[in-house]
């Protein structure tokens, strides 16, 4: 049987003071008057016989439960058939390093449809669990998240923006047109897109990139593709219907890396190379490179996003005046995959020499 920890009586009788005195020593309270000796004392006892106070006891006495929910979509099979990525965990570590720092626990809740159908986030909420809210890859039809709102809760979302609640983004819209200049300067015209999940924040600022970019030059794109998402599922319908609707395209731009480097597959499979006969991009750069063929894309600050959007709440929960959206920078990746528009041995040398690098 373990033996049965001690509580803050006997410390308090075994070290000659009282119960408030331990306390103090423990949590290191300003109020206390006691002497760095008789301090290091209690301490020593404390650790002696394995006491720590009872940290749900003393959260609700302090009205807050110190943690923090940090929300992310449902998973699906496996990470690559679902939108939650690389950039997804690079939030949640640059959100915990940053809490930890103020003294936040983190809680990592999966907003699945059992979830929110059952309304548990309200719960979390009205039932003290949480004192606010991190919300990452939040889509148009989250409907708990307008009940949360309504609940006063706290709340930054990280790569959306709802119009409802602060926000952390990056600059996804200026990577996308600077990608979009930069296959234009390749030459190419005729442009087919991979359309992102449409319920997405990200898809209209990576369709709107690419219009309006396109728009400068007097372009449309050549097709836009009605097989949507993150995920590499959706590669092989995406190429297929290219293939079909617009065979003349000369590049791809794909929402991401991983459903980049499904096309590119698709793409092989039919004897397609790229960018020997077709150019492609990705976006919000994830695995840029894979067998050292590298795409053209742009990186996104993601745990930066993480940290800067736990540091907003937090100086949120504690009542700070005058706070503000962020947006982030985003840094442009340098690729193989965007080449001179042409087919076949003849144009290889000129692709080599004329490959632009930057962006």
């Amino acid at each position: 049987m373990p033996r049965q920890r001690a509580n803050i009586r006997e410390i308090a009788r075994l070290a000659k003071v009282s119960v408030a005195a331990v306390s103090y020593a423990m949590h290191g309270d300003p109020r206390s008057k006691l002497s760095e000796s008789k301090r290091k004392e209690i301490q020593a006892i404390c650790a002696r016989l394995h006491y720590h106070p009872n940290e749900n006891a003393r959260r609700v006495f302090r009205k807050k439960s110190e943690t923090i929910a940090f929300f992310f979509p449902p998973l699906v099979g496996n990470v690559y058939r679902t939108f939650v990525d690389q950039n997804f965990s690079y939030s949640l570590i640059g959100a915990q390093n940053e809490l930890v720092r103020h003294g936040m626990d983190l809680l990592l809740v999966e907003a699945t449809p059992s979830f929110v159908r059952e309304k548990r986030y309200l719960r979390l909420c009205r039932g003290g669990l949480i004192d606010g809210a991190l919300l990452w890859g939040t889509l148009e039809d989250d409907s708990y998240v307008e009940e949360l709102c309504g609940e006063n809760l706290p709340m930054v979302m990280l790569q959306s923006d709802l119009g409802n609640t602060l926000s952390v983004t990056c600059g996804d819209y200026s990577g996308v047109r600077m990608l979009t200049e930069h296959v234009l300067r390749a030459g190419h015209r005729k442009i087919a897109v991979v359309s992102p999940l449409m319920s997405s924040y990200y898809a209209r600022r990576f369709l709107g990139g690419i219009a309006d970019a396109l728009a400068e030059a007097g372009l449309h794109p050549r097709h836009v593709t009605g097989a949507s998402g993150f995920d590499d599922t959706v590669a092989e319908p995406a190429v297929a219907e290219i293939l079909e609707c617009a065979a003349d395209a000369t590049c791809i731009m794909a929402p991401n890396d991983i459903v980049a480097f499904g096309c590119i597959r698709a793409l092989r499979k039919r004897g397609i190379r790229v960018p020997g006969d077709i150019s492609i991009t990705g976006g919000a750069a994830t695995f840029s490179s894979v067998d050292e063929f590298r795409l053209d894309a742009f990186r996104i600050p993601s745990r930066e996003i993480g940290a800067a959007g736990a540091r907003l709440l937090c100086d949120l929960i504690a009542g700070k005046e005058s706070l503000k959206s962020i947006e982030l920078p985003v840094e442009p990746v340098a690729g193989d995959s965007v080449a001179v528009p042409g087919s076949g041995r003849k144009a290889a040398a000129l692709r080599r020499v004329s490959r632009v690098k930057t962006f």
